[in-house]
């Protein structure tokens, strides 16, 4: 063991500092956690897609039954697109929500991206929803069954707001929505209070 001298840290820490700072550094910069995974969007997608079509097809049999004032039939001849796209990005964004606190309870997600992934989750339910509600009404256009435009309208919509869905979710769009809000969140935070986060 003679001529072997031990090791000395460094004055003041040195490099043990260095290096804890920089651990801390590498779990703070993060790249942006999109919660994004197979099951949670099949399940996203789905239950938003059926409540979308059973939405539009509701809109359907109600116009074509007369059962809405006469100065809004007009408006209203099919789904109303406007009607339909928010009430998915009420159903969608409730159910971000839900993921999205589960996953920054877990320390899987922070505040920032969090808020992200919903804000791009309710930007998706919303255009998917008018989408759907344009397809469903001209598909049942043509349809003199009240029944079965109610019937077609509900497929065809949900059909509709799914592929939509996840056209959107795969084109980047969603990621690029998500991570710039969830940036721009974040430069909020650190500006008031510097070095924090949620």
């Amino acid at each position: 063991m003679s001529g072997i001298t031990p090791v000395q840290p460094p004055p003041n820490g040195g490099y043990y500092n260095q290096v804890s700072q920089g651990v801390q550094n590498l779990a703070t910069s993060q790249a942006v956690t999109t919660v994004s995974s197979l099951p949670s969007d099949t399940l996203q997608i789905g239950a938003v897609s059926l409540s979308t079509g059973i939405n539009i097809s509701k809109q359907i049999v109600t116009a074509r039954k007369g059962e809405m004032p006469n100065e809004e039939i007009k408006f209203h001849s099919g789904a109303g697109v406007f009607k339909t796209g928010r009430n998915a990005a009420i159903v969608g964004g409730l159910i971000s929500t839900g993921q999205n606190l589960y996953q920054f309870v877990n320390g899987k997600v922070t505040g920032a991206q969090a808020t992200g992934n919903v804000t791009a989750d309710v930007v998706g339910a919303l255009g998917s929803g008018i989408a759907a509600a344009g397809v469903g009404t001209l598909a049942t256009s043509m349809i003199a069954s009240t029944a079965g435009a109610g019937i077609l309208g509900l497929v065809v919509g949900a059909a509709t707001f799914a592929g939509t869905e996840f056209l959107y979710r795969n084109s980047g769009v969603y990621t690029s929505v998500s991570t710039g809000v969830s940036n721009f969140v974040q430069n909020v935070l650190n500006r008031i209070k510097p070095g924090g986060g949620w």
